[in-house]
């Protein structure tokens, strides 16, 4: 009886205790429910065996569903690794309590969880491992954002110190290397520059960084088609835009692009100098439609304004380098200009006026009257010192170019390795020797006159390129392949025959074709005897300052011998003659003494060739020379050698002697 007693009462107590258990277990089970955190529970075979309903909801499973499944399915390998290492260590009793924070995927979202590990036993005494996750997620990001954002700050302090002094022609290549420092730094897929063309019709895109190949980019996209993305351009104000606000209010076109190039966030951002927007940065993700955080875009807006003033620097030392050029371009073609002028200077013997009366000089004038207001080329055709190069004078100063440059150039003087050079002009390294620019006789005399002195001494090479400079107007300096045009009327001159020369193959007959459209044959002063007495009180009175002599009568003796003498050398020779007497008389009448090189009865070498009519020109030179080279003794060069008695420089000389093969007999 007793017994049966005790048994109720037992019996009543389990009731109780089970009844409690029960409540408890509800309770538990509610509470963690209930919990923010997601709770869990798996056996000795890492196999989830419990879930809180946060966990189940968050995932979208059952209980059922959930049960049986391990961290794998739900994590990267690397993350699952992770996972089962702690679990491990807990259920082996390394470790009581463990911390780990992974990477979930949670229904296509990547999220962080704090997981907090623990050792459970069950009712038979087999270890299970316990866990309590927390979302840690937002405070991931937070972290990340502010890491992006002191990692972004220092670049943009980088940024500006790279755009500090560097090359303009290296800016380029620093606006693109920005660029990509800034999508890498923001996780972007894409930054570009642009600037709104003159007439505001374009928006021309100089600048690109894709973190992928993208296709759909165009090099420049109409203003007219694309008001929304223009914005920035219109504006001034910055463009912002996510996916996640939905499609924005634009044109049909600025919805396609939006789709081609599969954006999902977008910033515009102007480009200011002073008042005037230049410019626009725009940067493109297409893989996260997040919303633009206003720190990030204010550090954007600081981007911008380096680029701006890097942009405007850059302007500016392009057109200061352009002014330079502009600068020197002009140094050089005054310096060029000046040196030919003293060349002109030097070369000429008392000054332009053409002195004399003779019908044969005033045919020459009136020929230059004919053609000087012309822009046809002009031969001059005469013996040496007759003054072919006062009659080209004459020509440019009656002309429409007498405000510009008469450039001179002695073609027999210049050695056959320069003429080129000296008539065309040449780059920097062109040949050896060649330490800078220089710039041709042809350029310094564009929309002026060249006179092309002794044209016959031309080799055929240069004869080639001055042929197509009469043609087209246009050549290239040695070492270049840039074409030049300029717009220079030719004058030439020349002792030779040049016929002759063409029937020997020594000319080119196109050449001398298109150099012969107006010739002028300038007389030998034998010719023009009428004219020698003024052409000597002509060089008296200019001399009479430069040698300090006043001659105030020229004995009638001293003017017969003058006139009388056939001059080989022509008006050179009679102005040497004259400045030599004016340097040996000693009162106030001009005496000629010794220096008179022939007498009257004496037949010169020009003389001679006068009456041989079919004597060669090139023969009658050398036999001209021979004859003045034996009343020297053979004596080239100094006083009283025979380049003085030609009017020759002694280099000029040496050459024709070499020339027509003049050697001194043994």
């Amino acid at each position: 009886m007793a017994d049966s007693r005790h048994d109720q009462i037992d019996g009543a107590k389990a009731r109780e205790l089970s009844t409690l258990l029960a409540a408890s277990q509800e309770q538990f089970r509610s509470f963690m429910d209930h919990s923010p955190a997601l709770a869990y529970m798996k056996d000795e075979d890492l196999r989830h065996i419990y879930a809180n309903q946060p966990l189940l909801d968050g995932f979208g499973l059952s209980i059922d569903e959930f049960c049986g499944t391990t961290s794998r399915d739900f994590m990267s390998p690397e993350m699952g690794q992770r996972m089962d290492d702690a679990d491990t260590a807990v259920l082996s009793g390394k470790a009581d309590l463990l911390e780990v924070e992974v990477s979930v995927d949670v229904r296509g979202e990547t999220r962080w969880f704090r997981d907090t590990k623990f050792a459970v036993v069950g009712r038979a005494g087999e270890r299970r491992v316990g866990g309590i996750a927390m979302d840690v997620t937002e405070r991931r990001r937070t972290e990340h954002e502010l890491q992006q954002q002191a990692h972004f700050e220092s670049l943009l302090s980088d940024i500006s110190a790279s755009f500090v002094n560097v090359p303009s022609d290296q800016m380029d290549a620093t606006i693109a290397a920005a660029l990509e420092q800034v999508g890498t730094c923001l996780e972007l897929d894409r930054c570009t520059y642009g600037h709104l063309s003159l007439d505001g019709t374009e928006v021309h895109i100089t600048h690109v960084w894709n973190r992928d190949p993208l296709d759909g980019v165009a090099a420049s996209y109409a203003a007219a088609d694309y008001p929304w993305f223009l914005t920035p351009f219109v504006t001034g104000q910055e463009l912002l835009w996510s996916r996640s606000k939905g499609l924005p209010p634009a044109s049909e076109a600025d919805i396609q692009l939006l789709e081609a190039l599969d954006m999902q966030c977008f910033a515009g951002i102007p480009v200011v100098v002073g008042d005037d927007v230049v410019g626009c940065l725009a940067f493109i993700s297409c893989t996260n439609p997040r919303p633009w955080n206003p720190t990030a875009v204010g550090r954007l807006h600081l981007l911008s304004r380096i680029f701006g003033s890097a942009i405007e620097r850059q302007r500016q030392d392009l057109e200061l380098r352009k002014a330079y050029d502009e600068i020197r371009q002009l140094k050089e073609h005054l310096e060029a200009e000046n040196i030919a002028l003293k060349q002109e200077v030097a070369a000429s013997f008392a000054g332009y006026e053409m002195v004399g009366k003779s019908p044969a000089l005033r045919e020459v004038l009136f020929q230059v009257e004919q053609v000087a207001a012309t822009d046809s080329t002009v031969l001059l055709l005469g013996e040496t010192g007759v003054g072919k190069e006062l009659v080209a004078r004459a020509i440019h100063a009656q002309s429409r170019r007498s405000d510009q440059t008469l450039v001179t150039v002695n073609c027999a003087a210049l050695p056959s390795s320069l003429i080129e050079s000296e008539l065309f002009g040449h780059e920097k390294g062109a040949f050896t020797g060649a330490a800078s620019r220089k710039i041709g006789r042809f350029e310094v005399a564009d929309g002026g006159t060249i006179l092309l002195d002794e044209i016959g001494d031309l080799e055929a090479a240069v004869q080639v390129k001055l042929l197509r400079i009469l043609q087209d107007g246009q050549f290239e300096r040695l070492g270049s392949s840039e074409t030049r045009a300029v717009d220079v009327r030719v004058i030439a001159a020349t002792n030779r025959d040049l016929w002759t020369m063409v029937d020997r193959g020594e000319f080119r007959d196109d050449l001398y074709y298109r150099l012969g459209v107006f010739p002028i044959h300038v007389p030998p002063l034998r010719e023009r005897r009428d004219d020698i007495p003024l052409l000597v009180w002509y060089f008296v009175t200019v001399l009479r300052t430069r040698l300090g002599k006043t001659i105030s009568t020229i004995p009638p003796r001293t003017m017969r011998a003058l006139s009388a003498y056939d001059w080989p050398g022509n008006v050179r020779e009679l102005q040497n003659v004259v400045e030599r007497a004016m340097i040996t008389s000693r009162g106030y009448s001009l005496e000629l003494g010794a220096f008179l090189p022939w007498t009257r009865g004496r037949e010169s070498a020009t003389a001679t060739r006068a009456k041989d009519h079919g004597m060669r020109l090139a023969d009658a030179e050398r036999a001209h020379i021979v004859a003045a080279l034996e009343r020297c003794n053979w004596k080239v060069g100094g006083l009283d050698g025979a380049a003085e008695r030609l009017g020759l420089k002694r280099s000029t000389l040496q050459s024709r002697m070499k020339k027509l093969g003049i050697e001194r007999p043994a």
